[in-house]
């Protein structure tokens, strides 16, 4: 007897291995996949400038990020005595504008020099209900600025493909050979209503579908459908029943695994895991001959990691504090 339908992961031409450089931009479950990675001694840049959910604004990002766009006191203002930019999340901010700037442009050349060297763009999309200010430009984040000061509209999937073209087209000229992904984000944004949350997500799915189908280095990740078709169920979400949580997260993850990661990179990923379990291994004699012996056992496995070269510093600082 069966109780729920089981999407199984798909073999991809994509290998993801440790020598990758993985790019992550989108909502806030692309967060959460890419800090997995990262914390896996991975090669990610993850949102450098802060979740964004809406398509127009990541691939506007992206532009920026391309073009080594400079930005100005044009493009900032000042609310409730903070400095903020319509572009990105409220995470970029800043008490003064100058410093403001020079964290932007200096984010800027970060990301496009790790974008210059990535292997593979992962892009989630959260929605497509966007709000416009009275300038009419789409804003990555309203920054609590009252509502009656937006225009909030519904993308359709001509709009998403359009944006995404222009966008592809500048990707591919500063590095020709890279992999893009898509998903979905299975987080359901039901402050815009359940029924308006479904009308979104269906233009998300039916834009991203229609790209995939055009480029060859354009693919899909499933993540949305993990979340709501194979596992459907609210124990799999937090307390506010529209966020998944970690239990299912995980769950997505593995999938991940499986569908991007080669033998090779799982092995290396194990001997990591195996690592990092034992440095979270909480001890409370340190004196003991035993603890000794597993210290020294462990740096060799951390020396054997590192002759790879991975970063372990501040774990080995830690373990000799």
């Amino acid at each position: 007897m069966k109780f729920k339908t089981t999407l199984e992961p798909k073999q991809t031409e994509i290998n993801v291995s440790y020598s990758d450089k993985l790019f992550f931009i989108g909502s806030c479950f692309s967060e959460n996949i890419g800090k997995k990675l990262a914390n896996l001694k991975f090669q990610t840049s993850i949102n450098p400038f802060g979740i964004i959910y809406n398509p127009i604004s990541i691939f506007e990002v992206l532009d920026s990020i391309v073009s080594h766009k400079k930005y100005s006191s044009e493009n900032i203002f000042k609310h409730n005595d903070i400095w903020k930019c319509f572009d990105f999340h409220s995470d970029i901010s800043a008490l003064d504008a100058d410093a403001l700037l020079s964290k932007i442009n200096y984010k800027i050349e970060e990301a496009n020099t790790f974008l210059k060297q990535s292997n593979v763009l992962f892009i989630t999309f959260g929605t497509s209900w966007v709000y416009k200010n009275n300038e009419e430009k789409i804003v990555a984040n309203c920054h609590k600025i009252p509502q009656k000061k937006f225009t909030k509209v519904l993308l359709d999937d001509n709009t998403i493909i359009a944006a995404f073209k222009k966008t592809y087209k500048q990707i591919k000229s500063i590095n020709p050979n890279i992999n893009i992904v898509l998903s979905i984000s299975p987080v359901r944004h039901i402050r815009d209503g359940i029924v308006e949350n479904n009308q979104s997500k269906a233009q998300l799915i039916s834009a991203t579908h229609k790209l995939v189908s055009e480029f060859n280095n354009v693919h899909y990740f499933p993540a949305f459908e993990y979340i709501i078709d194979d596992l459907r169920d609210y124990r799999f979400f937090k307390a506010d029943l529209v966020h998944p949580n970690e239990l299912a997260i995980q769950y997505v993850f593995e999938k991940f695994e499986l569908t991007y990661f080669n033998e090779a990179t799982l092995l290396k990923k194990k001997a990591i895991e195996k690592v990092l379990k034992s440095l979270n291994h909480k001890v409370l004699f340190k004196e003991t001959d035993a603890y000794k012996l597993f210290k020294n056992k462990l740096i060799k496995q951390i020396e054997i990691l590192q002759n790879d070269g991975f970063d372990f510093l501040n774990e080995v600082k830690n373990l000799n504090s």
